[in-house]
């Protein structure tokens, strides 16, 4: 995510491994719902996936070129931090609703600021009974 910390931009989400293929390939589709949170914070916003890319062995110049007009392909330290080969998803965003109280999940996560669940019983697992969004 790019843009101020109290409400980033929210247009593009990356997620990027170097041996492995990131989450949540193979599983996102278009018309998802994904839920935005801090990382290892409260979940903040939720957006529908609008359309996504899967890269294997992408470089940091593929990746950022694919951010063009998105908050991200302008934020340096993000580029300069990549390893020179990844696996990378990049998800294109639409329909942004910023929740007016930010909730915690039922289950802990450390590692990406969006998840993507693919059932109700998914969605009451992490987020708790009833948040179907």
């Amino acid at each position: 995510m790019g843009g101020p910390l109290a409400r980033p931009e929210v247009g593009i989400l990356c997620q990027t491994h170097v041996t492995r293929r990131p989450v949540p390939w193979g599983r996102v589709s278009t018309g998802d719902l994904v839920w935005v949170k801090w990382v290892g914070g409260p979940i903040v916003a939720t957006a529908k996936v609008q359309q996504y890319r899967q890269m294997v062995r992408c470089d940091a110049d593929t990746l950022r070129s694919q951010t063009k007009g998105y908050a991200l392909y302008d934020i340096g330290a993000y580029w300069e931090s990549l390893t020179p080969a990844f696996n990378a998803v990049v998800v294109y965003l639409a329909e942004e609703r910023w929740l007016g109280r930010p909730f915690h999940p039922t289950a802990r996560s450390y590692g990406a600021s969006w998840v993507v669940l693919e059932d109700a019983a998914s969605v009451d697992a992490w987020l708790g009974p009833g948040r179907h969004g």
